[in-house]
């Protein structure tokens, strides 16, 4: 019997498996990776299991894959995108400010509405393609400013909900992103009894949980010296007695860079959901005290 080239069975797996993905896409099913291998190990692979690599021909792969199919029903692929598959440091947080632009960063095809209540005006429920930020969302950050005169404090909280007059049925399109307007204590403007607030499942991720930790030891340093390099910025020296300058329309810089700082930690793991909501409200009561940024 003649002997196989090296690492004859991965390199098979992987050469049918490849070939796999491109017919599926070809097919309009452009399936996750580890699906792909998984329905490759079922259906494929055990055709030609112990043959050489170099003689299984890429035709025969084909010829194989397509006599499979045509006995399956293609699964009908859902035309919105899961609110489960965001990444929830995406979402989970948002300055008022800053809202559209985290909309912006969002998946076109997930469902979301901007809720700034009934005193601020809120978006449909759609799909954030069909949501324009200038049209949509930018009137309701404008009337934010005016009522905020322009401060720190308010922000949006982005929670997974039910849509209304739908089932809890696991469809992607079943879901959407809630960004609900905040205060500074966490107490929310508005939560309406329409819509079912759905929970976001939590994953044990043993390398996750390694890597955050690995982020966690590196990061502490790197954070205070974030935060000394944020305090040496100026701040406005206006008094509530002294004249308000009319042109200004963005929040002071120095908080903006805080809160920035300190998302970016809260994205790297550094701070749990509850650890970087406090630290935030302390951020922010500091500075519109007038008192001292600390790392």
């Amino acid at each position: 019997m003649p002997r196989l080239p090296k690492n004859n069975g991965l390199r098979l797996f992987n050469k049918c498996a490849k070939q796999v993905k491109k017919e599926f896409e070809k097919q309009g099913r452009p399936e996750k990776w580890n699906e792909i291998q998984k329905w490759t190990s079922a259906n494929l692979y055990p055709k030609f299991k112990g043959q050489s690599v170099n003689k299984v021909l890429v035709r025969d792969i084909v010829a194989e894959i397509q006599s499979v199919t045509q006995g399956q029903k293609p699964q009908k692929k859902s035309p919105c995108f899961s609110p489960f598959a965001v990444n929830e440091a995406d979402f989970i947080f948002s300055d008022w400010w800053e809202i559209a632009n985290t909309v912006e960063g969002l998946p076109p095809n997930v469902q979301i509405r901007v809720n700034g209540s009934d005193q601020f005006g809120s978006t449909r429920i759609d799909q954030r393609i069909s949501i324009s930020p200038e049209v949509d969302i930018m009137p309701i950050v404008e009337k934010i400013r005016e009522y905020a005169d322009n401060k720190s404090g308010f922000y949006f909280q982005g929670i997974i909900k039910v849509v209304p007059n739908k089932k809890d049925d696991g469809s992607n399109c079943s879901y959407f992103i809630d960004f609900v307007l905040t205060l500074p204590d966490g107490t929310m403007v508005v939560v309406e009894e329409e819509a079912t607030t759905k929970v976001v499942p939590t994953e044990k991720d043993t390398e996750r949980v390694q890597r955050q930790k690995e982020k966690e030891r590196k990061k502490r340093v790197s954070k205070r010296e974030k935060m000394k390099k944020a305090k040496t910025q100026k701040r406005p020296t206006a008094t509530k007695k002294e004249k308000k300058p009319k042109a200004t329309k963005e929040p002071r810089p120095d908080i903006v860079r805080a809160l920035e700082l300190l998302k970016e930690d809260y994205k790297d793991g550094i701070f749990t959901k509850e650890e970087y909501k406090k630290e935030r409200e302390k951020l922010i009561a500091k500075f519109e005290k007038g008192g001292k940024l600390s790392g």
